[in-house]
């Protein structure tokens, strides 16, 4: 009985490892002046000096190149502290670092464009975002679209997956000092307050999940 019960356990694990599921999760902290990540990059400009903090979840579903269960959380930032930027005029994105890991880069999902009213729940010290799903696809970001920001459907997947992209939230503060930018940028782009690098895991399917509970208590029953 054990050694059956252990081949379909196998067999469940053998399949999440193809799973389409990743929980991708990011934990946000101020970033340096030009936007860089401060455990990789010293920026001589300094950090931000921001005492707020947050977190950012998604379930990315590769099948369906979409972003589900989305929820981002801060503390220290109201709904007057957040900046439309960008080409869809919405406070904060998915950037992946062009120039290399830790990096600012201008490529970009945006998590708030054609979100549903009420997906944003404000407090007096900070506020949650959360919506059901969003299309990654370049067609569906958009005036992203066109501009060269999107990496293209074919390589945004991976570019999630990496490791090196991140999360940026854009702030009104008067707390930028950065001068080192584009020309055509004013002092203090890109005026991010939090970053965070986004990690993923694969969790298991329902399917696999409620099979391996099953097996559990074969086994239980097997002593």
């Amino acid at each position: 009985m054990k050694g059956i019960l252990a081949l379909l356990l196998g067999l469940s694990l053998s399949g999440a490892a193809s799973a389409t599921l990743f929980n991708l999760h990011a934990n946000l902290a101020p970033p340096n002046q030009n936007g860089s990540d401060p455990t990789r990059i010293v920026d001589p400009q300094g950090l931000v000096p921001s005492s707020s903090i947050g977190s950012f979840d998604a379930v990315l579903d590769t099948d369906n190149n979409v972003l589900t269960n989305i929820v981002m959380t801060v503390d220290g930032m109201t709904q007057t502290d957040l900046r439309g930027f960008g080409p869809n005029g919405t406070p904060f994105h998915i950037h992946l670092p062009n120039a290399g890991p830790g990096t600012f880069g201008f490529n970009v999902i945006d998590l708030v464009f054609g979100a549903p009213a009420g997906a944003f729940s404000f407090t007096p010290t900070g506020f949650t975002f959360q919506r059901d799903s969003l299309s990654i696809l370049e067609a569906d970001q958009g005036t992203i679209a066109g501009l060269g920001l999107h990496p293209g459907d074919a390589s945004i997947v991976a570019a999630l997956l990496s490791g090196d992209a991140f999360v940026l939230v854009h702030s009104t503060k008067n707390i930028f000092t950065n001068v080192n930018h584009p020309p055509q940028f004013p002092d203090g782009f890109p005026f991010a307050e939090l970053r965070g690098d986004i990690a993923h895991d694969v969790p298991l399917p329902p399917s696999l999940l409620l099979l391996m509970t099953g097996l559990l208590g074969l086994l239980r029953l097997s002593r």
